[in-house]
């Protein structure tokens, strides 16, 4: 450095040039400072990772390791610090950075606000000795925290009513759950699925569901019905014969947990259209009380008054116009499906024989003939004629006649038919002799 001074003495003043030199040493010193923390969000209550970087921007290493805070704050003004994490970061060469993390949970929704400070421990004091104390911690980072998912559960019985030994499905599902139990049937832990019950009296099932936002819970009661339960078989037979009486039958089962407790009405529906919009005709019969498990059969005679097709169902606990009287479990199986009924022209009835057998003349001289005449009605095949006289001959119908050998003596003559019901009919006629007188 050079430059003058002014010098005074003795009244007089003098100006002197002067020079001098000073050297500054620096030196060399670390500088940490810590990034923004990351994430941005999350969710309460579950543990969740901060993350950060150390960096040494300063030309020479820590030469140790030292302490970094991350501090957790639900205050925008950070006048009061609700926790920090301390994280020991080992040392930083300079130009050089350490990714540091440490767990945090949030415990309730909202924004909270996170910062990380390199060397500083709890009490903001650090170990390293710096170029510049005053840049160690990064920015406040806001984190936004989110409520957990609401857990639901959701189980239904299908049907919710069922007959004494009958079954429903119970089928559960859920969300936001990790885990779901039963309470009169099991889940096996599963989060959603089904399972049958048959419960023999009214019960309630009750499924939990966990998750990490709580429990959730739902509710069914199984309703057990003791009723009886009518059901028909399909009606027989399926053939018949026109203007002919034809009996219609169906078996009645009570397929319920009671006794029906009183008689009731089974009735034969008639049709002859297949759209079966107004049935021809009806046959009601009455049925006694049947027992759990019982079958009895239900009769009614019919004549069909026409060939063709026809259509017949049976219907349990109903009367002509279609109401019952036995409150039953299943009010929709009483009736048969139609069967289809082929009814055929009716069949003529099969005649009796009509046979008759004659002779001309009845009374005749010896040595003489007589002509034998029949007529043949109804009958299979040929006819025979037998005299006692040992005369046989063929009588082809429907009629003829055959005349005699010569007549010495009372001789008859039998007509034989087999008829069409294959039994054996017979018609005679005797050729007399003219009585000879005898003088005395």
């Amino acid at each position: 450095k050079t430059g003058q001074v002014v010098v005074s003495s003795g009244g007089q003043t003098r100006t002197v040039s002067c020079s001098n030199s000073l050297s500054v040493t620096v030196e060399p010193l670390p500088d940490v400072v810590a990034g923004a923390v990351s994430p941005r969000s999350t969710m309460v209550g579950e543990s969740t990772t901060l993350y950060g970087t150390i960096s040494n921007i300063g030309n020479e290493s820590t030469g140790r390791s030292f302490t970094s805070t991350f501090k957790i704050d639900n205050d925008a003004n950070h006048s009061l610090l609700y926790s920090s994490r301390q994280v020991t970061t080992p040392t930083v060469s300079a130009g050089s950075n350490r990714s540091i993390q440490t767990n945090v949970t949030f415990p309730s929704p909202g924004v909270w606000y996170t910062q990380l400070c390199a060397d500083q421990n709890a009490s903001a004091n650090g170990v390293i000795d710096e170029s510049n104390e005053k840049n160690n911690c990064g920015a406040w980072v806001q984190v936004t925290v989110d409520a957990l998912p609401t857990p639901t559960a959701t189980l239904s019985a299908v049907p919710s009513s069922i007959d004494n030994g009958q079954s429903s499905l119970l089928s559960w599902s859920s969300t936001n759950t990790t885990a779901c139990v039963g309470n009169n049937f099991s889940t096996g832990g599963a989060t959603s699925g089904s399972e049958v019950v048959s419960p023999v009296s009214n019960t309630t099932y009750t499924l939990t569901c966990n998750g990490v936002g709580g429990s959730a819970q739902d509710i069914k009661t199984v309703t057990v019905v003791n009723k009886p339960d009518l059901s028909v078989s399909s009606v027989t037979p399926s053939s018949a014969t026109a203007e002919e009486p034809v009996a219609l039958r169906t078996t009645v089962s009570n397929s319920g947990s009671i006794t029906t407790g009183s008689s009731f009405t089974n009735t034969f529906f008639i049709d002859n259209n297949s759209s079966h919009g107004s049935v021809y005709a009806t046959q009601s019969r009455t049925m006694s009380a049947l027992n759990v498990g019982q079958s009895r059969t239900a009769e009614a005679s019919f004549t069909f008054p026409t060939a063709g097709t026809w259509y017949v169902r049976a219907c349990a606990d109903q009367n002509a116009l279609g109401t019952g009287t036995i409150s039953e479990f299943n009010e929709s199986n009483n009736c048969s499906s139609w069967r289809t009924v082929t009814v055929a022209q009716p069949v003529p009835p099969t005649p009796e024989a009509e046979i008759s057998i004659s002779a001309s003349p009845e009374t005749v001289s010896p040595q003489e003939t007589a002509t034998i005449s029949w007529s043949v009605e109804h009958v299979a095949g040929s006819c025979s004629v037998s005299g006692t006289n040992g005369q046989n001959f063929t009588a082809r119908a429907p009629s003829g006649s055959r005349e005699t050998i010569v007549i010495d003596a009372r001789v008859t003559y039998t007509l034989s038919c087999t008829d069409l019901f294959g039994e054996q009919q017979t018609a005679s006629v005797t050729v007399n002799l003219v009585p000879e007188f005898q003088e005395i």
